[in-house]
């Protein structure tokens, strides 16, 4: 028993079509990307290709099992119907979203430069001030440095 949802879904989906257009016209709308992914950019040998779509019982406008030449020209018209719903949905998209604009390519760029001084290393640090509690402006006043020294580099 088939679902809500996918009683909907096709629901929606019959009334979208157009009753102008065949069940051939459709099924290549529906089956475009992996259509397109099979040919992979070739041209799609038509005679061998109308006989496997007249196998699965898809008909023309007319009614008819298509034909060679029905079978690419329906073709070019489901790119185009394809072309045509995707364009639409990007201009929805960006209508509904006009401030979202793609994020730049990050630009890699070295860490740092090539003529900077070396980093301090670690033998050169001040050394730590006593901690016993009163000296708190000897360890301020060391860490300024550290923070002066590291920040010109």
């Amino acid at each position: 028993m088939a679902t809500k949802r996918t009683v909907m879904k096709a629901l929606l989906r019959e009334l979208s079509r157009s009753s102008e257009r065949s069940s051939l016209f459709w099924w290549m709308v529906e089956n475009h990307d992996a259509l397109a992914g099979a040919a992979d950019g070739k041209r799609i040998r038509w005679k061998p290709t109308w006989a496997y779509l007249a196998q699965l019982e898809l008909r023309d406008a007319d009614g008819n099992p298509p034909t060679e030449r029905t079978a690419r020209e329906t073709w070019l018209r489901a790119r185009a119907e394809v072309k045509r719903q995707r364009q639409q949905t990007a201009h929805a998209r960006a209508a509904m979203f006009p401030t979202l604009r793609p994020l730049p390519a990050p630009q890699t760029q070295p860490a740092r430069p090539a003529n900077a001084p070396p980093l301090a290393s670690s033998h050169s640090r001040q050394p730590e001030a006593k901690q016993d509690g009163n000296d708190w402006e000897t360890q301020l006043a060391g860490l300024q440095n550290t923070i002066h020294q590291r920040s010109r580099v």
